[in-house]
C-alpha cells in the first residue's frame, strides 16, 4: 500500500501541471497585452494559452484565454506568424457560457 501513495502524488502533480494559470489572468494583466509585443510577452504575463489556433492565409496565429472577473469572460491574443507580434486582441463576455449552468449563473 505504501507504494501507492507516492505514484497518486506524482499523477495528481502532473495534471495539476496543465490547469489554467488561472491567477495570472486577470482584467488587470489582460490590459497590459499590446500590440507589437511578442508571445514571449504575452506568455510571462497570461501563461500557458488554453487553445491554440493557426489561420495559415491570414497569416496568424491565435492563442485563447479564459478567466472569471465578475463574469466569465474569453480574451484572444492575434499574433502575425510573419513576426510573432501581437496583432491585436479581442476581449468579450465568454459566449460558450464557460462555467455557467446555461442561465447566464455561475454553478
Amino acid at each position: 500500500m505504501k507504494t501507492t501513495y507516492p505514484l497518486f502524488a506524482a499523477v495528481l502533480l502532473a495534471a495539476c501541471a496543465d490547469m489554467p494559470a488561472t491567477t495570472t489572468r486577470t482584467e488587470q494583466n489582460v490590459t497590459k497585452i499590446e500590440t507589437g509585443q511578442t508571445r514571449e510577452d504575452v506568455l510571462k504575463i497570461l501563461g500557458k494559452p488554453e487553445q491554440q489556433t493557426t489561420f495559415d492565409r491570414l497569416r496568424e496565429g491565435v492563442w485563447g484565454y479564459r478567466y472569471m472577473d465578475t463574469r466569465h469572460m474569453l480574451v484572444s491574443a492575434h499574433f502575425s506568424t510573419d513576426s510573432g507580434q501581437v496583432k491585436n486582441v479581442t476581449h468579450i463576455m465568454d459566449p460558450s457560457g464557460y462555467g455557467t449552468n446555461g442561465a447566464g449563473t455561475s454553478n
